[in-house]
């Protein structure tokens, strides 16, 4: 059994599109930009908050990213628990696994302070270690952070499972040696799952526990 389920944060255990659908557009109609639909903001996250407002931005306003990206981050900080909600199952399955042995813990590309300050909310002490966008560590899907995180819990890629919604989390499982468990609930298709070569794909939290605690 794996010693270490390490979980993606956007789209993987927590429904934060409203909220950072929000703020991107905040910062669009603050600096007289045209705004964006969910749907095309879903296809913008999963790299970071600096490359999520450069694909914001228009192609022409590549000048305009920085002051646009300190609009967006002072009004999501302000915001940032307006309409985020975990998916159906997840406590439960955080829950299951800390019973059974197997440490949990955040690997996101979003920033840390954040990370940590959603995680801490929505599930307080079910988790060994969050990491998010920090300074001298690339961003997943380097598999840099997942290899770091593994190493302060004492443990080696082989004996962890990285779970998420996007191709990022199923490369850098990968790339590390870790499995690659992705879930079809978040901000990407099934497809990009599957040609990612994730090892498997789970439909719900339920499912995603029974295969992290049978291999």
């Amino acid at each position: 059994m794996i010693k270490c389920a390490v979980f993606d944060l956007d789209g993987t255990i927590l429904n934060t599109l409203g909220d950072l659908h929000a703020a991107v557009n905040y910062a669009m109609r603050t600096l007289g930009k045209p705004e964006h639909t969910r749907e095309q903001v879903r296809r913008m996250i999963g790299d970071g908050v600096a490359k999520l407002i450069e694909r914001a931005l228009p192609e022409d306003c590549v000048n305009l990213s920085e002051q646009a990206l300190g609009i967006f981050k002072s009004y999501y900080e302000s915001h940032i628990c307006v309409h985020t909600r975990p998916y159906g199952g997840i406590k439960e399955m955080l829950e299951s696994l800390r019973s059974k042995g197997v440490k949990c813990a955040v690997l996101t590309n979003k920033h840390e302070q954040a990370a940590r300050m959603l995680a801490e909310k929505f599930f307080p002490g079910l988790f060994d270690a969050v990491h998010g966008g920090r300074a001298g560590v690339r961003l997943k899907p380097s598999p840099e952070g997942l290899v770091l995180l593994c190493k302060e819990l004492g443990f080696t890629p082989e004996n962890c499972a990285m779970a998420g919604d996007s191709a990022n989390d199923i490369l850098t499982a990968k790339a590390a040696g870790a499995h690659a468990a992705g879930v079809s609930w978040g901000f990407r298709e099934r497809d990009e799952l599957s040609a990612s070569g994730a090892d498997f794909i789970a439909d719900s939290a339920k499912e995603l526990t029974s295969y992290l605690l049978s291999i």
